[in-house]
């Protein structure tokens, strides 16, 4: 299994058939840039994230009846922009060596 970014592209090279194991070997490419990012926790403000998670569809918006995939659905969705919102990626300069 791979697992890239959107502006990663994989190029699948080829896959052998099996050997010695229940799963093929798969031989790909791919440019990958690394990008140091942190985030800024002293800025965080652990109250405004609190109270945006307590109003969010996350916490207000279960049915009874709730089924795993509209849930995964809804953590999926709201997690990230909190996240984004009150702890946001920043790009970190990489220092040379």
């Amino acid at each position: 299994m791979f697992i890239a970014r959107n502006d990663q592209p994989v190029d699948m090279l080829s896959i052998h058939p099996l050997l010695l194991s229940d799963h093929p070997c798969v031989v790909a490419d791919s440019t990958v840039s690394y990008r140091p990012v942190i985030v800024l926790w002293r800025a965080f403000d652990v109250v405004a994230f609190a109270e945006d998670l307590r109003r969010s569809e996350l916490v207000t918006s279960v049915p009874a009846d709730v089924d795993a995939s509209s849930e995964s659905d809804c953590y999926s969705t709201t997690w990230p922009a909190l996240l984004d919102k009150h702890a946001p990626l920043t790009m970190k300069r990489a220092k040379e060596r």
